[in-house]
């Protein structure tokens, strides 16, 4: 059995301490979140029971390594032992009430402000969607608009164009006839 292996216990105690660390560490790197979301006591319950069971399998290594320095092996082995069967069972209902404490208040904290932020967003992609409908109808507008005083401005050019050119051919006619008329006067 595994109480009779020092080092697999070992190794077991440290994955799990490790992995409480791993926890802690994440909670801590996420600290600024949690502060927004209005959840800090309910991670701090969390927090509470991991660093509990850290601290339990903490009390294991110290037990299985330090305990036989200063007294017997066979004591150490056995308070180990009265620990896991004893305390283990105290420690981890402590943990585990405290743990699913902590998330139900999480659940109860987190979940109506995502369904919030959710119907929030679905909103406002209506909206933008409307939006972008009335946008795309204005533009539309404006553009046929714009076309309609393209189209009037190329009209008003090319009726200058053409007076201009019927101004031009009246001039001419007219300097031609003036011509012709001092041709004919000096010809007299």
């Amino acid at each position: 059995m595994i109480w009779n292996s020092v080092p697999a216990m070992t190794i077991i105690d440290l994955v799990i301490i490790g992995m409480v660390l791993v926890s802690l560490a994440v909670l801590h790197k996420n600290r600024q979140t949690v502060r927004q979301l209005g959840i800090i006591s309910s991670v701090g319950v969390i927090h509470f029971a991991l660093l509990l069971i850290g601290s339990f399998y903490l009390l294991d290594i110290l037990i299985m390594h330090v305990l036989p320095l200063i007294t017997s092996h066979d004591h150490a082995m056995q308070s180990m032992e009265e620990l896991h069967l004893n305390w283990s069972w105290v420690v981890f209902l402590i943990a585990i009430s405290v743990i699913a404490s902590g998330l139900t208040h999480l659940i109860r904290s987190v979940v109506p402000k995502i369904v919030t932020a959710n119907s929030e967003r679905k909103h406002a992609e209506v909206e933008l969607v409307k939006a972008h409908a009335q946008l795309e109808v204005r533009v539309k507008e404006r553009t046929q608009a714009l076309q309609a005083k393209i189209i009037e401005h190329e009209q008003a050019v090319e009726a200058l164009q053409e007076s201009e050119e019927r101004f031009r051919n009246l001039i001419e006619g007219s300097i031609q006839g003036i011509i012709i008329q001092r041709l004919e006067a000096t010809v007299r």
